[in-house]
């Protein structure tokens, strides 16, 4: 090789060049079997088809040079063709056109240009060198080329077409786009494999169209925006790759599918629109998000993973759907697209980070199975609501519903693990409208709603102190137990029929009930309050013959003023019940049942309504009313509550062999005008028993009362139904009040205490027998009557200043009796017997004297209708307090309408009376008549000033003598008779109380 003139010149020797050289004259400018070309520059330019001429040649033409060592005597000279390698090994080349060859020869000081026109390699070729890409013209390459030097492309953002080309930028290289896009031709399969570093720089946006992209290296956005529009075609990450974009640069990923892990760090901009999984993909970049912006994602079978520090988000103002994939989110996921829906179609997402919906709704796709579980932190923020419908729900972790809704719709089940937190900020909303079951614990500031709810396993909520609220129509249990937990305030308040179905509720928490009068019903639903329950006038009953209970262990509050009626209902009651307003109402065929350790407290004004079977105890502060109406008994039962009144409503009651106890802090009232029954069993009073129906009658059927404290009737009739057998203790106070008749018909009668008829009539009838024991009473009061048949009396006491008749003879022989005419609190009066009267040694009559004969109420006296026998009884002569009977006064103590030649007389006569006061008792055949013989004198305290022996009392009592005043004429002087002889101004009164005074006897005159 020779240079001159600066031009390349070739020495030619031997035969064999002058062939090739005439051959080239003649223009034969290809090769007949495949040729390696090494690019020798002979011309001015480094151009690949670049030629130059410089002399004459012989026999004519221009000697004529290329780059690729050829020459002759005119242009076309050869050039690398699609057979031939083209070895630019140390040179710089520039491509200035379209080339096919069959490979590409060069070392790392090759530099080549390609300015324009195709590019075609028909086998493998490394650029060890330099490649840029320059010129704003569009291209064709096909081909395999490696880089594993330094490789640049800026061509004003022209094309390069990739026809069946593959691209690698190995270990070492430095592959660098500024402004130029990819893309390939036709259907034809491209791709680009970066082991090394690829590089995006400059301000312009450049796109990677429809190339399969596989990188092993570092991918590297430095400026401007590099898209990666896959089309069709995969882009891979593979292990070991890393991933930079820096500030204000983007990176947009579209189409195709995507695999394996992109990392590192993004200090820019990252987009993805229409993802396909490719296989397992592994988001992992630092910095900014993974912006989702368009599109839907095809999972394929496969599973993204985002990992710790890596953010992913959905946005863009549209909904999209993910299909075939599992999600797992160890990093931040967030999806704000303005309130627009993920749809699911197949996909489990597993959130082990942050998991945050801005207003964003997830639903199924048709038929599909699909689920969320949430071990990490899961976030509802932004005013719109969040809805998960159809998706079955796994809550591990923590779930915060920051603001606006959060709605669980659906079919599949949300399901809450023990250690799962749910916390609703204030004015924010959790919906639960789905299968639930497990346990929903946190801080409620908001509201939790249970709207179309069932549940698949039992279930808790345990959150305040925000409102749990009961909003669906219907609730099915399925068998499980639902538990309202102690922080729980959980709400019934819509005002529609709702009911539960088919398993268990525990209230440990606040239930409050208040929907307007609205009804749950329940079927087969047993409830436990073990917290606080109020209803608010609402009602609870059964639906068809389900069974259900309510069992009461804390407290239960009826308020509101409307009916709350429990109907068929098993009631049992452990706890505290308030019925602070209106009226709670227990009917139906199941019982209710009250603790020995329950309280029941009724307001002032409010009503507890027992209209089904009862039994146990119910006791506590009634201020109010407690209705018996409808009631049976399935149990023995104590009701002791007061001091409001207990009423007796219903028409028939059934013992059923058990037996109802009145305690002493009852008020027990029979008042409504309707006949009423009580059958089979015992009835134990020990409060304050009032009957006043008005005549209407109380029947009873083998019943059994027992009073221990105060009954009374008042224009009440007791009779018994067919032929039972019925009874009536008396171990207390049985008064017959009120001018209205009362009539025990038919019933056996055991008086042990005190049977007082204060007014009115009481007529004890039929078979059966009165009988009274000793220390027994019967009273019968002054206007009163009392008319007993069959009566036995074996000891106690006749007492009154009424009539006692019933029998045509009253037999006192039997007992020891005692007989006492008089009323508490009268002064005397008459004890009417009708009918004979026998009396026994054994028997005795007290005889009160209360003032003068003739005076309204003189003393006691035994009235009987017909003939009485004394038979030496016992006549015990008493006075009243303070009073002194004069001198010759006579009292009849016993006496009779009807011819009694024979009475008898007393046998033992007792004075009860001071010293000097003396009687006699005469016997007619009408009457017993007592004769004051003896008297005594008044007290030496004149005045009455409780000073005795005082001269005072001389004073005053010479001046009322004198008829003058009581001295002093402040004080009340006794009456002048002094010593009690009958006669006024008597002056053997003077005698006597000067002899008192002087502390000598009471004497008479004459005596």
């Amino acid at each position: 090789m020779l240079m001159r003139d600066g031009f390349k010149r070739q020495v030619w020797s031997g035969q064999a060049g002058l062939v090739v050289a005439l051959g080239l004259a003649a223009g034969q400018a290809v090769s007949a079997h495949a040729a390696i070309f090494t690019f020798s520059q002979q011309c001015a330019s480094p151009n690949w088809f670049g030629e130059c001429t410089t002399v004459p040649c012989v026999p004519s033409g221009t000697q004529t040079f290329n780059n690729w060592g050829q020459t002759g005597c005119a242009g076309g000279l050869a050039l690398p063709g699609a057979g031939d390698t083209a070895d630019i090994s140390g040179d710089t080349v520039t491509l200035n056109g379209s080339a096919s060859v069959l490979g590409i020869t060069s070392n790392a000081g090759t530099n080549l240009t390609w300015t324009t026109g195709n590019l075609s390699v028909g086998s493998a070729s490394a650029l060890n060198g330099t490649m840029a890409i320059t010129g704003a013209v569009n291209r064709t390459l096909s081909g395999s080329l490696t880089n594993a030097g330094t490789w640049n492309e800026d061509t004003a953002g022209s094309i390069i077409s990739m026809s069946t080309a593959n691209l690698t930028n190995t270990t070492g290289g430095i592959w660098t786009i500024t402004n130029n896009n990819w893309t390939r031709l036709g259907s034809t399969a491209n791709s680009f494999t970066n082991a090394a570093t690829f590089q995006k720089a400059g301000p312009a946006s450049v796109t990677i169209s429809g190339i399969a992209v596989t990188s092993s290296g570092a991918l590297d956005v430095l400026d401007g925006t590099l898209n990666l529009t896959m089309n069709t075609f995969p882009l891979v990450f593979q292990t070991g790759s890393t991933t930079t974009i820096a500030p204000d640069a983007t990176l947009a990923i579209s189409g195709g599918s995507i695999a394996g892990p992109l990392l590192g760090t993004n200090n820019g901009t990252l987009t993805i629109a229409s993802p396909t999984l490719g296989g397992a993909f592994t988001y992992g970049m630092t910095g900014g998000p993974l912006n989702w912006n368009s599109g839907n994602m095809n999972g394929d079978g496969n599973t993204m993973t985002v990992n710790p520090l890596a953010s992913v988000r959905l946005s863009g103002g549209f909904s999209r759907t993910i299909s075939g994939a599992t999600i797992v989110n160890n990093g931040n996921w967030v999806e704000d697209t303005g309130g627009f829906t993920t749809s699911l179609s197949t996909v489990a997402i597993t959130n082990n980070g942050s998991y945050t919906l801005v207003g964003q709704s997830v639903n199924r796709v048709g038929s599909t199975n699909n689920s969320i579980t949430n071990n990490g932190t899961w976030t509802k923020t932004g005013t719109a609501t969040s809805t998960i419908s159809s998706i079955a729900v796994n809550h591990n972790g923590t779930l915060n519903v920051s603001e606006g809704a959060m709605a669980f719709n659906g079919p599949f089940s949300f399901i809450a693990a023990a250690s799962s937190i749910t916390n609703i900020a204030a004015g924010a909303t959790m919906n639960i409208g789905c299968p639930f079951q497990g346990e929903v614990e946190g801080a409620n500031n908001g509201i939790i709603t249970l709207n179309g709810m069932s549940l698949v396993d039992d279930a808790t909520i345990n959150t305040g102190p925000g409102q749990t609220q009961m909003q669906t129509a219907t609730t099915n249990l399925n068998n499980n137990t639902l538990t309202i937990g102690p922080a729980t305030n959980y709400r019934n308040l819509t005002p529609i029929t709702k009911s539960f179905s088919t398993g268990t509720i525990i209230n440990n928490g606040d239930w409050i009930e208040d929907t307007g009068g609205f009804t749950t019903s329940l079927a087969s639903v047993a409830i436990t309050n073990n917290g606080s329950y109020t209803l608010v006038g609402q009602s609870v009953n059964r639906v068809g013959s389900t069974n259900n209970s309510i069992t009461n262990n804390g407290t239960w509050t009826k308020s509101g003023t409307a009916t709350s009626t429990i109907s068929s209902i098993a009631v049992n009651h452990n706890g505290t019940l308030n019925v602070s307003e209106g009226t709670i109402a227990f009917n139906g065929t199941f019982p209710f049942t009250a603790a020995a350790s329950s309280i029941t407290n009724i307001a002032a004004g409010a009503t507890m309504n027992i209209g089904c079977p009862f039994q146990g105890e119910v006791e506590g502060a009634n201020n109010g009313i407690i209705a018996l109406n409808g009631m049976s008994m399935a149990g023995s039962a104590t009701i002791n509550a007061g001091p409001g009144q207990t009423q007796m409503q219903t028409v028939s009651t059934n013992l059923n062999g058990h037996t109802l106890t009145i305690g002493p802090a009852t008020n027990y009232r029979n008042l409504t005008p309707v006949t009423k029954s009580f059958s089979g069993g015992s009835i134990i009073n020990n409060g304050n028993w009032l009957e006043a129906t008005g005549g209407f009658t109380t029947s009873l059927s083998t019943v059994a009362i027992t009073n221990n404290a105060t009954m009374a009737l008042d224009g009440t009739n007791w009779s018994r139904v067919g032929s039972t057998v019925n009874t009536f203790t008396n171990n207390a106070t049985f008064r017959k009040i009120g001018a209205n008749a009362a009539v025990l018909d038919e019933i056996g009668c055991v008086n042990n205490a005190l049977w007082d008829v204060e007014a009115g009539t009481l007529s004890r009838t039929g078979s059966f027998t009165y009988v009274q024991n000793p220390g027994a009473t019967l009273r019968v009061r002054k206007n009163a009557t009392a008319t007993i048949t069959n009566s036995l009396f074996q000891g106690g006491t006749i007492t009154g200043l009424g009539t006692l008749g019933g029998s045509a003879s009253i037999n006192l022989v039997t007992a020891a009796m005692t007989i006492t005419p008089g009323d508490p609190g009268d002064e005397g009066g008459t004890l009417t017997l009708q009918g004979n009267l026998q009396l026994s040694s054994n028997d005795e009559l007290n005889i009160e004297l209360d003032a003068r004969p003739g005076t309204p109420a003189d003393t006691d006296r035994l009235n009987v209708s017909g003939q009485y026998q004394l038979n030496s009884a016992v006549l015990n002569v008493s006075l009243a307090p303070g009073f002194v009977p004069t001198l010759g006064d006579q009292y009849t103590i016993v006496n009779t309408s009807v011819l009694n030649p024979t009475p008898g007389t007393f046998g033992t006569i007792n004075y009860d009376v001071p010293a000097g006061v003396t009687f006699s008792v005469s016997y007619f055949p009408g009457l017993v008549r007592l004769t004051v013989t003896g008297t005594t004198c008044d007290g030496i305290d004149i005045n009455n000033d409780a000073s005795s022996f005082d001269p005072q009392d001389i004073e005053a009592f010479l001046s009322v003598y004198g008829e003058g005043p009581c001295v002093p004429e402040t004080a009340t002087c006794s009456d002048i008779d002094f010593n009690n002889d009958g006669a006024l101004f008597d002056p053997c009164d003077i005698d006597s109380f000067l002899l008192v005074f002087s502390e000598g006897p009471c004497t008479l005159c004459g005596a």
